[in-house]
C-alpha cells in the first residue's frame, strides 16, 4: 500500500484535484461537478439513514466517472464504515489508494484503518509519509492548518502511532475514537464507561474500574459527559477533592463546559472555599440562561441557592444521552425577585460604565471607522468619493423619471428627493449592519481576544455611516448651487436635527446588534421590513400627493426622522411634531439599549 501511495503521489501523470469546469449527466440532467460533490456532502450532514444513502449513489457515480478523484471512495468508505462494514470500507480505501491522487484526510483514513485491522507496519510506514509530506510542512492556506502538527515529526514506535490517530482522527471521524486499538463510535464508548461507573458505585473497592476512565479523559480531555458523570460518581464516593479537581480540569478545557462549572461551584462550597463557589455559578450562568445569575446577601440565601444547584444537579438520569438532552430546572427561589433588583442596577452599572469607556476611548473607534471607509476603496483613483457618484448617478436617473411621472420640475424634485434619499440610506444602512455589527469578523476576533468596551464596535459602526453620510451631503450641495435651494436661518435647523438622528443611530444599532446577534434571523427580516418601509416613507414622493390622506403617512416615524434634516437643507422650518416624535424615539430606543446592553453584555461573547 505505502508503494502505491508514493507512486501516486509523485507521479506527474495522475490527473489533479481541477474538476471546477466539468459537466456531466446525472438523472438525464447536465450538472456541474462540484455541485455534485457539494450536494452530496450536505446530504451527509443530514445523520438521515435515506439521506446517507442519497449522498452514497452521487459519490458512487463521481467515482465511476473519475476513478482518479479519489474523495469518492473516501466518503463512501466513512460510509459504509459507520454502517459496520469494515471489511468493505477498508477494501474500497484500497482501491481508492490505487486509483490515483491522494488527500491528506485519505492518508489518515488509511493509518487508522490499518492500526484497526492490526496491519501495524503498514499504519507505521504510511504514518511516517504523511509526517514527511504534510506534518513538518506550514500550511500554505488557512484550511490546511489541521494537518500541520510539528510535534508529531519526531515520533517512532506504536505508541507514537497511537498519538497520531488521536490526534489526526478528528479530521476523518469526527464521531469515533480510539478505543482498546479499534475505532469505536463515541457513543459506545460512553455507554461502556459510564456504565461501568455506575456499576462500580455500589463496590468499595473501584479503583481498577476508574483506570480506563481516567486514561481515557487524559487522552480524550473534553468529553464533557464522561467528566460529568466521574465527578458525580467521586462525589458519591465522598472524594469531594478529586472531584474538585476533575471538574476545575473541565472548566479550563472549555469555558462553555457549564456543568463543571456548577460541579466546581457546590464542590468548592460543600470544602469551605466559599470565595471562590459563586464565580462558577457565575460562569455558569452566564453560558445557560436557564440558571439564576444572583448574589445571595445572607448565609440562608446562601445555602437555599446551593441547594437549587445541587437539585438541579440531582435530577440529571445517569444514562447515556442524558447529558445532552434538555435539563430539568426547579422553581425559582423566593428571594429571586428582590435579588434580580440588586442584579439590575449592577448590571445597569456595568452598561453606563461600558458606554463611559467606549467614549473616553473614542481615539480607538474613529481609527477604525477610518480605517474601514480607506480599507473599502484602497487602491482606487475616487477613494471614498465613488459612494458620492453612484449615489449621485442614482439620483440623476430617478429624478428624470419619477420628476415626469408627478409632474415636477428638475429644480424642485431633485433637492427635495437628494436630501430625503441620502437621509434615508443613513438610516436603513445604520439598522441593518447595525444587526451584524458583532457577527462581523473583525469585531468577533477583537472581544474574544482583548478585553474592551462592548459599545465600541457600535460607535464605530455609526462613525462608519456618518462619515459617508456627509461625503453624501455633496450630491445635495451640488444640486442646491444648480437649482437655486434657499439658504436662511432655518437652514441652522439642521444641525438640532442632525444631533438627535445619530444619537437616536446608536441607540437603535447598539439595541439591534444585541438583538441580531442573540437571534441570527433578525437581518434578514428587518432587510424585508425596510423594503416596505422604504416605499411607504415620504421619501421619492410628498405627502402633498396623497392629498387629503397626508396625515396617514405621519403615523410613520421615519417620516419625521427624514422631514428634520430634510426640511431644514430646503431652507424651511420642520414642524414641532416631528421634533417631539424623534426626541420621544430617541429616549425610547436608549432606554432599551441600556437596558439590553446590561442584561446581555457578560453574555455577548458567548453568543458569538
Amino acid at each position: 500500500m505505502l508503494e502505491d501511495l508514493i507512486k501516486y503521489s509523485k507521479s506527474e501523470d495522475v490527473p489533479k484535484w481541477d474538476y471546477s469546469d466539468t459537466i456531466i449527466s446525472v438523472d438525464g440532467k447536465d450538472r456541474a461537478f462540484m455541485d455534485i460533490y457539494s450536494e452530496a456532502l450536505g446530504l451527509l450532514s443530514y445523520n438521515s439513514e435515506s439521506q446517507i444513502a442519497k449522498a452514497q449513489d452521487l459519490f458512487e457515480t463521481l467515482a465511476c466517472r473519475f476513478p482518479f478523484f479519489t474523495e469518492s471512495y473516501f466518503q463512501i468508505a466513512r460510509i459504509e464504515f459507520a454502517r459496520g462494514n469494515e471489511e468493505l470500507a477498508f477494501d474500497l480505501a484500497r482501491n481508492g489508494l490505487k486509483s490515483g491522487f491522494v488527500s491528506p484526510n485519505y492518508i489518515i483514513l488509511m493509518v487508522a484503518f490499518c492500526y484497526h485491522f492490526g496491519l501495524f507496519s503498514d499504519a507505521i510506514a504510511i504514518k511516517d509519509f504523511y509526517i514527511s509530506e504534510y506534518a513538518d510542512k506550514k500550511p500554505a492556506h488557512p484550511n490546511q492548518v489541521q494537518y500541520y502538527a510539528p510535534e508529531l515529526v519526531t515520533m517512532r514506535g506504536e505508541q507514537h502511532l497511537v498519538n497520531f490517530i488521536k490526534r489526526m482522527l478528528g479530521n476523518v471521524f469526527s464521531d469515533y475514537l480510539l478505543y482498546e486499538r479499534k475505532l469505536v463510535h463515541k457513543e459506545i464508548i460512553l455507554n461502556t464507561l459510564i456504565t461501568n461507573l455506575t456499576l462500580s458505585a455500589s463496590q468499595k473497592k473501584s479503583q481498577d474500574k476508574l483506570e480506563p476512565i481516567l486514561s481515557f479523559l487524559e487522552t480524550y480531555p473534553r468529553l464533557g459527559e464522561l467528566r460529568f458523570y466521574l465527578i458525580r460518581y467521586l462525589t458519591h464516593a465522598g472524594r469531594e477533592k478529586e472531584a474538585l479537581r476533575h471538574a476545575l480540569e473541565g472548566t479550563e478545557c472549555s469555558d462553555m463546559d457549564w456543568p463543571c462549572h456548577v460541579y466546581a461551584g457546590l464542590l468548592s462550597y460543600n470544602l469551605g472555599q466559599k470565595d471562590s463557589f459563586l464565580s462558577h455559578f457565575r460562569q455558569a450562568a452566564l453560558v445557560n440562561e436557564n440558571l439564576p445569575l444572583l448574589t445571595p446577601r445572607t448565609a440562608k440565601q446562601e445555602k437555599e441557592l446551593v441547594g437549587w444547584f445541587q437539585n438541579m444537579i440531582d435530577l440529571l438520569p445517569s444514562y447515556v444521552g442524558a447529558y445532552n438532552e434538555a435539563w430539568v430546572y426547579p422553581d425559582q427561589l423566593a428571594w429571586n425577585g428582590s435579588q434580580e433588583i440588586k442584579n439590575e442596577n449592577a448590571t445597569l452599572r456595568l452598561a453606563l460604565k461600558d458606554l463611559r469607556e467606549t467614549i473616553k476611548n473614542r481615539r480607538g473607534w474613529i481609527a477604525m471607522a477610518k480605517n474601514d471607509i480607506v480599507s473599502r476603496y484602497r487602491r482606487t483613483v475616487l477613494g471614498p468619493w465613488w459612494i458620492v457618484l453612484g449615489t449621485g448617478l442614482a439620483l440623476t436617473g430617478m429624478s428624470l423619471v419619477w420628476s415626469m411621472l408627478f409632474g415636477m420640475t428638475m429644480q424642485e424634485y431633485f433637492p427635495y428627493t437628494s436630501a430625503g434619499y441620502i437621509t434615508w440610506m443613513f438610516i436603513s444602512s445604520t439598522m441593518m449592519e447595525g444587526c451584524n455589527t458583532y457577527i462581523d469578523g473583525q469585531a468577533t476576533a477583537i472581544m474574544k481576544n482583548i478585553s474592551m468596551s462592548k459599545s465600541l464596535h457600535v460607535a464605530r459602526l455609526v462613525l462608519r455611516n456618518i462619515i459617508i453620510f456627509v461625503h453624501s451631503l455633496a450630491i445635495f450641495v451640488f444640486g442646491a448651487l444648480i437649482f437655486g435651494v434657499d439658504v436662511n436661518l432655518n437652514t441652522l435647523l439642521l444641525i438640532p436635527g442632525m444631533l438627535l438622528l445619530f444619537l437616536t443611530a446608536f441607540a437603535v444599532a447598539q439595541l439591534f446588534a444585541i438583538i441580531g446577534l442573540r437571534y441570527r434571523d433578525f437581518g434578514p427580516a428587518l432587510g424585508a421590513i425596510l423594503t416596505v418601509l422604504f416605499l411607504v416613507t415620504p421619501v421619492l414622493w410628498k405627502t402633498e400627493q396623497l392629498e387629503d390622506r397626508g396625515y396617514y403617512a405621519f403615523f410613520n416615524p421615519l417620516t419625521h426622522y427624514i422631514s428634520i434634516i430634510r426640511e431644514p437643507l430646503l431652507g424651511k422650518a420642520p414642524l414641532l411634531l416631528s421634533y417631539g416624535v424623534v426626541s420621544g424615539l430617541a429616549i425610547l430606543f436608549w432606554s432599551l439599549a441600556i437596558y439590553a446592553l446590561a442584561k446581555s453584555r457578560n453574555r455577548i461573547v458567548f453568543w458569538l
